[in-house]
């Protein structure tokens, strides 16, 4: 578990320290003040490759083909959201060579210290073609982007390699358990599927039905089957005499379903959720909470949510009773000096809560 980070120069965070982090973490805050980027900062530290990167721009949605030309501006340009600052700004973390650098630093009470770098190289390099050894010309290629992950005491730097129209990668040895499921991310069918088949061969099937049920009685059975080549998850209905697709039977069962099955795959790691309320009918948001709380704390899984629904909050308030210890509300703020970060303990938030006083 994730008991303490810091974050410098990430995305909209210059400094950011926090310790003491529960099980359970709900960020709330404005638009645009840095919850989507904290979970971002949690999940890319996990990685093992600067492929992390490109994965969480899809994410965002700034997918498509990508084209990074040899040249010095477009290439920085191109990374130039992984930093808070840039190197002509007051402020800046910057290396030797007055380029910008940021990092990301946790310590999990497991795993020890973890932490990632994104920095450039000291030079640029010559790139020649026969042809242009030939004429007495080449291609400057600009300073690569280095991602150094360092896990304990050995450090594994990662040069971001791009080679004709593919990333050569180099890989740390150890990834870190962790999963972002982002606010408009639709879970593969057949991952789901293959997840629940593997809980079913291990008799472990049922934790995951009793679970659906307790919010979807009308769900009797839950199974992986193939149909026209493709494998996913189906579901026996009350009143209905064949099974169906559980995408086509409700967006909010297929979510709860991809979400336990998450953070059952990610025992002992941690998951993080942006805007959990997304696709769940606001009268299951407890249940929906309860549900996830039993199978973190059975899996011993730790929680990172963002939400914006105040619906939600009193939700998580009436769910996480006897459980203070384990909660952490993380308002995010968002100023001229960048973004933070307020942690208000279980107990604080819960009154924070009860007496109505605006979080989001």
């Amino acid at each position: 578990m994730i008991e303490s980070l810091q974050i410098s120069n990430f995305r909209g965070y210059r400094n950011l320290s926090l310790d003491r982090l529960p099980r359970f973490n709900f960020v709330v805050g404005p638009s645009a003040s840095g919850k989507t980027a904290f979970l971002e900062a949690l999940w890319i530290v996990g990685g093992t490759s600067p492929e992390i990167y490109f994965r969480m721009r899809a994410m965002r949605g700034v997918s498509g083909q990508i084209q990074i030309l040899g040249e010095k501006e477009p290439y920085e340009s191109f990374f130039s959201d992984i930093f808070s600052t840039s190197d002509d700004q007051s402020g800046s973390v910057i290396g030797s060579d007055h380029s910008p650098v940021a990092r990301i630093d946790i310590f999990d009470s497991t795993r020890g210290h973890r932490s990632l770098t994104f920095s450039y190289g000291n030079q640029e390099e010559l790139q020649l073609q026969p042809q242009d050894a030939f004429m007495g010309r080449g291609t400057i290629v600009p300073r690569r982007l280095i991602f150094t992950w360092k896990i304990g005491d050995k450090e594994y730097p990662c040069p971001l390699v791009i080679k004709g129209n593919q990333i050569v990668l180099s890989q740390a040895p150890e990834i870190f358990p962790s999963v972002l499921i982002t606010s408009s991310q639709t879970t593969d069918a057949g991952q789901n599927a293959q997840r629940l088949s593997e809980f079913r061969i291990r008799k472990k099937g049922e934790s995951i039905l009793k679970a659906i049920r307790q919010i979807y009685p009308q769900v009797l059975d839950l199974s992986p089957e193939v149909s026209g080549g493709q494998q996913m998850v189906y579901a026996e209905l009350t009143n209905v005499d064949k099974r169906l697709p559980i995408q086509v039977v409700s967006s909010g069962i297929n979510k709860y379903l991809s979400l336990i099955l998450a953070i059952s795959h990610y025992r002992g790691g941690v998951v993080l959720i942006d805007e959990i309320e997304n696709g769940f009918y606001f009268r299951d948001y407890e249940k929906v909470i309860v549900g996830l709380a039993e199978f973190c704390l059975a899996n011993e899984v730790q929680l990172f949510v963002t939400t914006h629904s105040n619906e939600m909050l009193e939700a998580v308030n009436r769910a996480m009773k006897g459980k203070e210890s384990e909660l952490a509300i993380l308002r995010t703020i968002s100023t001229d000096e960048g973004c933070s970060i307020a942690l208000l303990p279980g107990d604080e938030g819960r009154a924070a809560i009860s007496e109505g006083i605006e979080l989001r």
